[in-house]
């Protein structure tokens, strides 16, 4: 990755992917605007301070990638599963 790319991570349940996590996803793309710059997402089904996620991991990254694919900048998204 060259100086001026990032890569930005961002975990979470997204059980369910809502309103305030997509401002969150088009907050960090719109900041980090090179095209070699991405934002990872990466879905966690054992949270650390709520409860287990209700939606199976495969629904859960479905939603994501279902998001995903109809983004402007769905190239620089990645749904780490």
């Amino acid at each position: 990755m060259n100086p001026s790319s990032a890569e930005c991570l961002y975990g979470g349940t997204f059980d369910p992917f809502h309103n305030g996590h997509e401002a969150i996803c088009h907050h960090i793309l719109a900041k980090t605007k090179s095209r070699e710059s991405v934002l990872r997402i990466i879905p966690c089904s054992q949270p650390a301070l709520k409860q287990q996620a209700q939606a199976s991991n495969l629904d859960r990254l479905a939603m994501l990638e279902k998001w995903r694919d109809t983004q402007p900048a769905a190239s620089r998204i990645l749904i780490d599963d």
